[in-house]
């Protein structure tokens, strides 16, 4: 995956719309604070973060992180995820958007 910079990353994600989206649902026990999932997950996608939302604000128990890239043969991807601090770790809802539901179901899968 490649880095991009989408300069308004909800028109994009609109212009993709629902019918080109993946989603997953995960718990991730072995974080204990919202800011090391954001950090393990910047990293393991390899995907550039937009809106400053690579830094979760102090005291926040859920953040939401959009980045975007270009996945092998030029294809734009943009991902949401969403952390929810909990009890026993951090869970996760992460939404994949591209012109290729391939792509998306790799993505997804790849957790």
């Amino acid at each position: 995956m490649q880095r991009t910079i989408v300069p308004n990353f909800g028109s994009a994600w609109e212009e993709f719309g629902e019918e080109n989206e993946n989603t997953g649902t995960y718990a991730l026990n072995q974080y204990k604070k919202l800011q090391d999932a954001v950090d393990n997950f910047v990293t393991f996608f390899g995907m550039q973060p937009l809106d400053r939302t690579e830094k979760v604000p102090d005291d926040k128990n859920s953040h939401l992180l959009v980045m975007s890239g270009v996945f092998r043969g030029n294809f734009n991807v943009l991902v949401r995820c969403k952390f929810i601090l909990a009890e026993n770790g951090v869970a996760m809802q992460l939404q994949v958007r591209s012109d290729d539901p391939d792509i998306n179901q790799a993505i997804i899968e790849s957790m």
